[in-house]
């Protein structure tokens, strides 16, 4: 007979770092093993964690989670309304409910995800294995955006009677791990399955060059409450099949996504870590090079079917099934030496921990700098359309980078290139290039629309009157986000280094 064998009864440990246990028990009466487990608990962050058992092999049937003593965590999403401008000539897909609609459906999403659910299990030694629980201690109303906590959370085991199950933190259960692969009694391949059966929430690919230079940013993550950890691309590639590197790394991601792992940095160009082309229209041959586009979203929508035609040419709209949509939050950073990723780490770090010394006044500053079709958008430019969209704290420069009088005026005098990296040295929170751009750089101004004669800004170093470069920007301790839809500017592949 299966009964309700064991319950684990927990409150949630919330804090940045795992707080020891206050106390732990096993109790077995008629046949049920009780496990009670009290942890320190803070209500000011809101996490989904993984609890890990040790249990007898085959004895547990399933799992399933009580949640109590709900208590409000106050409005963790902000809804917003979407601006009454029309983008297309006939466009009514946006509607004033839209970023209601999709954070409903996003909320939909996380919870089937999310779940309770054993998310690996795999045999240790003898009659033992280990079982990794993954706990959503939180509900968001998708109508208010309000969040609601719960402080306690109890796991019930369906399975055998005398069942019993010991809880394991992190720690423990490398200790175990360890002991058992140096004694010889586990294979170093079940070792590393056992150890990442709950994978890292944060995880890093990268060379095993540039596994140092990223050590930073995966303990910055950690202090900030995500489990990272960090994996080489040699590593990806023995433990995964696939017809080529990009197949092999995705379906190791697939893998570490059904072990809690969500959030992917790409720690390398295609030097280090593999990309995918693909091409955004059907295809009969194979496109050349300069029609293809990476496409690191491949390794994030890991429910998609890239290629089902089997022709070798990825996301094809209606050939192949593609989602689209991101299971797995997949950036990159398309560097090659350890100098690049140390400078880069730091900056990001400084930024999220003190940027511009404790004076952040800069943050709330926008920088819009838009020349051609993009500058005449609608008739009033695409930089004064996204400008409105900023909150209304944030104060936007939408005159001094603007290609001017017009984007289709022959040879426009303005912007000059001097007085723009003037400009770009005051020091910026976001930075909206909307612009034709290049390899190393971007179109300021040019004849027309994109006609020569042009000035650029550069990523060489130089001095001229025509042109500006960027080297020639002070460091000011004042790092900010840059977004551009400038063509090429993400080509790493077609750059040599330094980039």
């Amino acid at each position: 007979m299966r009964i309700p064998a064991i319950w684990v009864v927990g409150v949630l440990c919330l804090v940045l770092l795992p707080a020891p246990a206050k106390a732990s028990m096993t109790i077995s009466c008629n046949g049920t093993a009780v496990v009670q487990v009290t942890t320190v608990t803070d209500s000011n962050q809101l996490q989904t964690k993984h609890l890990q058992f040790t249990v007898e092999w085959g004895r547990v049937d399933s799992v399933s989670i009580i949640r109590s003593e709900p208590y409000s965590w106050g409005k963790m999403v902000n809804l917003q309304e979407e601006m009454a401008v029309t983008t297309f000539s006939g466009d009514d897909s946006h509607m004033p409910d839209f970023y209601e609609n999709e954070l409903a459906g996003y909320l939909a999403r996380e919870r089937e995800q999310n779940a309770p659910r054993v998310i690996e299990s795999r045999t240790l030694i003898g009659n033992r294995e280990v079982l990794t629980i993954r706990v959503t201690p939180f509900d968001i109303d998708s109508a208010s955006g309000q969040a609601t906590g719960f402080a306690n959370i109890s796991v019930e085991f369906w399975g055998s009677e005398n069942l019993l199950v010991n809880q394991l933190s992190s720690t423990q259960q490398l200790m175990e791990l360890t002991r058992m692969e140096t004694e010889g009694r586990m294979s170093k391949s079940i070792f590393f399955t056992a150890l990442s059966s709950a994978a890292p929430e944060y995880l890093i690919v990268t060379g095993q060059a540039l596994v140092d230079a990223f050590t930073p940013l995966a303990e910055w993550k950690t202090i900030k409450g995500l489990t990272a950890g960090t994996v080489t691309m040699d590593e990806v590639l023995a433990m995964s099949a696939g017809i080529d590197d990009a197949e092999k790394l995705r379906n190791f991601l697939i893998d570490r996504y059904n072990s809690g792992t969500r959030y992917v940095l790409l720690g390398g160009d295609e030097t280090m870590v593999p990309i995918r082309y693909a091409f955004a229209a059907n295809t009969t041959s194979m496109p050349t090079l300069d029609l293809l586009q990476i496409c690191d979203l491949y390794f994030g929508d890991i429910n998609g079917i890239w290629d089902v035609d089997g022709d070798g040419v990825y996301g094809e709209p209606t050939q192949d099934s593609a989602d689209l949509n991101a299971e797995l939050l997949v950036g990159r950073l398309p560097f090659c030496t350890p100098e690049q990723v140390t400078a880069y780490v730091s900056k990001l770090i400084k930024y999220e921990q003190n940027p511009n010394d404790g004076d952040y006044a800069y943050l709330n500053r926008s920088l819009f700098i838009a020349a051609d079709q993009m500058r005449d958008y609608s008739g009033v430019g695409e930089h004064v359309l996204l400008a409105q969209s900023l909150p209304p704290y944030v104060a936007s420069d939408t005159t001094d980078l603007i290609e001017a009088p017009t984007g289709v005026a022959d040879d426009p005098p303005y912007p000059l290139a001097g007085s723009s990296i003037a400009k770009l040295s005051e020091g910026w929170g976001i930075l909206s290039l909307l612009i034709h751009g290049r390899i190393d750089g971007w179109v300021l101004r040019s004849n027309r629309y994109n006609q020569w004669p042009k000035s650029f800004i550069l990523t060489a170093t130089g001095v001229d009157d025509t042109h500006g470069f960027l080297p020639n920007i002070p460091s000011n301790g004042m790092p900010g986000l840059v977004y551009s839809i400038g063509c090429n500017n993400g080509a790493f592949d077609l750059d040599t280094p330094p980039y």
